[in-house]
């Protein structure tokens, strides 16, 4: 089966270079995004998918909310992370965009560079790490803090979160509680985050309810949280509920809403409800990103009589 795959896909693939020459970009996807029903010769399927993503590769919107939230909150200068300090403050930006690219060695040679280093400087440092996995060093810096700000134990749980250290984090948000240091909306996005890594559906909507209750409403990356974290557990339905919910209070759904919610249908195979979403996802203007194609490619299951290598 695997050999027959790879020669439907070379023998397509000629055929998708020549539409994209002669129709354009548009024409191409039109020719080939005809989406086959339910039941359809799954390479084919397939082939057509991986056309339409690869002739709309170019310009696909893919970011990480919560990193861009994070380059944002180092460059302000209102924040809990201590007196405001220009220089530092661009040290700080240049450390989260390092963080975002997985540079972290060189953002922690930026840090290492500055003899009194603040606050917010060892903040964007620590989410450089948590964005490279670096828990070693990333609990160093944690612990260099001196004065723990909202920002840094963030920072933190996001570290803790991708590496599904959930008694860590329930024992630093005890700390933060003892502290008296109130968990933002960001707090609660990186929690939802981390339960969604060990799929503990329970928890991540208690999380999100437990931000309601603190006051705090849902925001367009809050929900963006949510959604992926229910997402790995496989729960469309309740991702469904909240992309109405979005709908009611007149957020802006993005293509990383819809793209978790996509990617929710894979673990059941949910073909028919992944397609659907897929074409309201289109149908409001947005353009899907990689992960969209690739999510409805492994709600496709496999033809009948073939075996998964």
């Amino acid at each position: 089966m695997c050999s027959l795959r790879c020669a439907f896909f070379a023998r397509r693939l000629p055929q998708v270079s020549v539409l994209g020459r002669r129709l354009g970009r548009v024409g191409a996807v039109q020719e080939f995004s005809s989406l086959p029903e339910q039941g359809a010769f799954e390479p084919h399927a397939r082939a057509s998918l991986w056309a339409e993503k690869r002739l709309n590769r170019e310009g696909m919107w893919d970011r990480d909310m919560h990193d861009q939230t994070f380059v944002r909150l180092a460059a302000r200068e209102d924040d809990a992370d201590g007196p405001f300090d220009a220089e530092q403050r661009q040290l700080s930006v240049q450390v989260a965009r390092l963080g975002r690219e997985r540079r972290w060695e060189e953002a922690l040679a930026v840090l290492a560079s500055v003899p009194e280093a603040g606050t917010k400087l060892r903040t964007a440092a620590l989410s450089a790490c948590a964005r490279s996995l670096q828990l070693e060093r990333g609990q160093r810096i944690f612990e260099e803090i001196q004065t723990k700000t909202v920002p840094s134990c963030n920072a933190y749980i996001m570290l803790l979160g991708r590496l599904k250290r959930i008694r860590d984090i329930e024992k630093l948000l005890a700390f933060m509680r003892t502290q008296e240091l109130q968990p933002t909306g960001v707090t609660y996005g990186c929690l939802m985050t981390a339960y969604g890594m060990v799929q503990d559906t329970a928890s991540v909507m208690r999380a999100f309810n437990d931000m309601r209750s603190a006051g705090i409403m849902p925001t367009t990356v809050t929900f963006g949280s949510a959604l992926g974290a229910l997402a790995r557990s496989g729960e469309t339905a309740q991702a469904l509920e909240l992309l109405k919910e979005m709908d009611k209070m007149r957020l802006e759904t993005g293509p990383g809403h819809y793209t978790s919610t996509i990617v929710s249908c894979a673990r059941s195979k949910n073909e028919p409800k992944a397609r659907e979403i897929f074409q309201e996802m289109k149908q409001r203007g947005l353009r899907p990103n990689v992960v969209a194609y690739t999510g409805l490619m492994a709600c496709i299951p496999p033809a009948e009589g073939a075996t998964q290598k």
